[in-house]
């Protein structure tokens, strides 16, 4: 094999602007019939015809060789710095973009406003919480994050108390590996301190562990800091005795869902709102006549369990304030034995009924029986979530009517109940000052919302209108009724409403939810009712209802 048809050296520039440096390419290259040809004798087990041409090849590839891997040295070198000299000038450039960015610009409070937006509301609840996300959320990790951007970030996260104002610390997730106390102590701490003096949001869950008292002795250093508690308690073991008392001067929101104790008494004149998913005996001491709001809502796991008085004694203790009652009926304790029914007579503004297991109307009937409520101005009867609608009993909700004065003072009343259209027409006849109305037809068998109701609610020239002030009427429906029934209807309270004595509660409010493939109003009704929209004699909105997802089997 002849050496004379290979190319001879070659020197390129290696880098430019760097003339010294110079690309080494070897004589002895071969060509594509080079390397053909050696391929074929080493295939056919033939001898070259010039063994010693080959040979020179090969002893003097080595020095060739050699200088190849200099020359991959020094090209390795030449490219590490222009991969560092490359990442450094792409760093330098995003620090310049960064230091004119538009955010540098943002006043700090708006800055605050964004990284409070950053974290969902569920962000630190998640549905089955691990000692892992317990710690991200008493070491508030992610703002900690949002600080390592620069060193004003982390001026503005560390020196915000806003930012810091929301504590959630279950104390059954301490303790575990990646939970140790002193570790979750100190994060818990330093969150309080970082707080400073911003009113805080504490959501406590309580296990029966010897975690429970030094977690509460921390948090009831910043007591007249606390504007909201939520306090549960995961184990229905007694936990260690109580405190005595919490004077807690700025407390505005209680939720307590409590298997035992944890807590004798909460003194906190600025109480309003309270929330309870547990039995009376486990609640602390409470002043129960300034609270504007109470919502008592039994626990699942205690429905079609033991007899209930709670419901009875809410009435009784929160006596100024608006209730919302969500229990079971059936198990409700209603009196004392022997068809006795207890009587609680409450001076509360406002009532709300969620029942579950209230199918039998006899049952009803005692719980109406139940009640004498003089000063009531809103009323709601409505199912527990996911439950069949409650029974009726227009007999026995008539005489609480007249046995409490609703004639003179119940302005609002929302009911979704297995009632007739008739009786409901019945009961509406003795409350003439209802102002707004709400009727929910959900149950597919239960037809409520139908011409029938739709008439009697009408206004008729020359006869005393059925429920003359109303202002709201707001239907829950299939829409199994006529479009002239609803058009008349919403016109002639119109009318009544500008020849009544409260003209200024115009424009009459009207709302209609109906579900997925329900029809829709027609053509000419929407033309009609649109013309009393222009005029700002009407306010009117149709909503389907979204239908929930569908679960798989």
């Amino acid at each position: 094999m002849s050496t004379a048809t290979q190319t001879a050296d070659c020197k390129t520039p290696l880098a430019p602007g760097r003339p010294n440096q110079t690309a080494f390419t070897s004589k002895l290259l071969p060509t594509p019939g080079h390397i053909a040809y050696i391929n074929r004798l080493t295939r056919s087990g033939t001898l070259p015809p010039d063994p010693p041409a080959v040979k020179t090849v090969i002893s003097g590839a080595t020095s060739h060789l050699a200088r190849y891997d200099a020359q991959i040295v020094l090209a390795q070198r030449e490219l590490d710095r222009l991969v560092s000299e490359r990442t450094a000038l792409a760093g330098y450039v995003d620090s310049c973009r960064s230091a004119i960015a538009p955010i540098q610009k943002l006043p700090t409070e708006l800055l605050v406003e964004i990284f409070d937006l950053c974290f969902p509301e569920d962000k630190y609840q998640p549905s089955w919480p691990t000692a892992k996300d317990e710690r991200y959320r008493v070491s508030h990790w992610d703002l900690l994050q949002l600080a390592q951007v620069s060193c004003h970030w982390f001026r503005v996260v560390t020196e915000t108390p806003k930012l810091w104002a929301t504590i959630v610390v279950h104390t059954s997730l301490w303790g575990h590996e990646s939970t140790p106390y002193r570790l979750m102590a100190r994060f818990l701490w330093s969150a309080l301190l970082r707080g400073k003096d911003h009113p805080l949001e504490l959501d406590i869950g309580l296990s029966a562990t010897r975690f429970d008292k030094p977690v509460l002795e921390m948090l009831e250093t910043q007591r007249h800091r606390w504007k909201s508690i939520y306090m549960f308690t995961d184990s229905w073991t007694k936990g260690p005795q109580p405190p005595a008392s919490w004077n807690a001067e700025n407390l505005e929101t209680l939720f307590l869902d409590l298997r035992w104790k944890a807590v004798e008494s909460i003194e906190a004149p600025r109480l309003k709102y309270l929330t309870f998913a547990c039995k009376l005996d486990n609640l602390p001491s409470l002043p129960w006549s300034q609270l504007q709001k109470c919502t008592y809502r039994k626990h699942p796991l205690e429905f079609r369990k033991d007899a209930d008085p709670t419901p009875l004694s809410v009435l009784r203790l929160a006596t100024n304030a608006e209730i919302s009652l969500e229990f079971d009926l059936g198990a409700a304790c209603l009196g004392s034995g022997a068809g006795v029914t207890e009587q609680v007579a409450s001076d509360i503004p406002a009532l709300h009924l969620e029942l579950a297991n209230a199918g039998d109307s006899a049952t009803v009937a005692r719980l109406f029986d139940c009640l004498t409520l003089p000063r009531l101005r809103s009323f709601e009867y409505e199912p527990r979530a996911d439950t069949l609608p409650p029974a009726w009993s227009t007999e026995h909700f008539l005489m609480l009517s007249d046995r409490s004065g609703f004639s003179t003072h119940l302005t609002r009343l929302k009911i979704e109940a297995l009632v007739s259209d008739a009786e409901l027409l019945r009961c509406l006849k003795a409350l003439p000052q209802l102002e707004d109305l709400f009727v929910l037809e959900t149950h597919h068998a239960h037809e409520l919302v139908t011409n029938v109701l739709l008439e009697g609610l009408r206004c008729s020239p020359g006869i005393a209108p059925l429920i003359p002030r109303l202002a709201v009427l707001s239907l829950h429906s299939r829409l199994e009724f006529s479009d002239d029934s609803y058009v008349e209807l919403l016109a002639s309270r119109v009318e009544n409403m500008l020849g009544g004595a409260e003209p200024e509660k115009l424009p009459f409010r009207a709302f209609v939810l109906s579900d997925p493939g329900a029809r829709v109003l027609s053509l000419e009704a929407r033309r009609t009712l649109a013309k009393l929209v222009v005029q700002k004699k009407l306010v009117i909105r149709v909503r389907v209802r979204v239908a929930p997802e569908s679960t798989k089997g």
